[in-house]
Formats: C-alpha cells, sequence, structure tokens
C-alpha cells in the first residue's frame, strides 16, 4: 500500500494520517502482512516550499509499520526505488498469496455509512 503526500502542502500529509491511514486499517483484513510505504512527493520542487520534514514524516511512518521515502514523479527520482522496495517487501511475504489461492484477502465489510452512493 502506498500513501503519498506532497511534501509541500501539509494537509496532504494530514490525510495520509487522519484519513488514508484510517481507510486502510478498515478494509485491510491482514494488516500485519500488509507491506506499507510513505512517499512524500515534489522533491524536485521543494526548495522553500517544503511543509513536511523528511525526519517527521519518517518518525510517523515508523510508528505505522511503514517505510518512508521522498521522491519525485516529475523527475524520476526515487521512483525506481519504491517499485524495487515494495515488489521485495512483497515477494518476502509469498505466504500471503500461497496460503489464499494465490489472492489477497480484503475486508468483506460492507462500505461505511459515510459514503453515499450516487449510482441508481
Amino acid at each position: 500500500m502506498l500513501f503519498v503526500y506532497d511534501i509541500r502542502n501539509h494537509k496532504s500529509f494530514d490525510n495520509v494520517q487522519n484519513y488514508w491511514m484510517n481507510e486502510f486499517k478498515d478494509y485491510c483484513e491482514n494488516q500485519s502482512s500488509a507491506v506499507r510505504m510513505v512517499v512524500g512527493n515534489k522533491l524536485d520542487d521543494a526548495a522553500g516550499k517544503r511543509e513536511i520534514l523528511g525526519s517527521s514524516a519518517q518518525r510517523w511512518a515508523i510508528k505505522h509499520d511503514s517505510f518512508h521515502i521522498e521522491c519525485s514523479a516529475k523527475t524520476l527520482f526515487g521512483i525506481e526505488m519504491i517499485f524495487d522496495y515494495m515488489a521485495d517487501e512483497i515477494f518476502k511475504k509469498r505466504e500471503i498469496w500461497d496460503s489464499n489461492n494465490g489472492s489477497v484477502p480484503l475486508n468483506e465489510n460492507p462500505i461505511p455509512k459515510r459514503f453515499k452512493c450516487a449510482c441508481k
């Protein structure tokens, strides 16, 4: 699971902390074996604009059993490392795949009531 935030925007990191991590906890059935990474993006445009220090994000990520990295999707700095790390960690946890006939189990809880579907 990748949790991506903009290092120039504190609200985006707040969303990772207060919304997306809760969504993950609500819907991921086997959290202990899930591979998590917190990614600070826009490193190419951080000069004088950074609102989230890498060290704070890293401390938060560690507290939530996650790896932390900063990258630039624009210049591709760090992108290969992100995917290499995720692939390696997922491969190490192969028992997830093997014990579930090749699929990853999801929590079958219904959609929370706070969401309303506009579909009819």
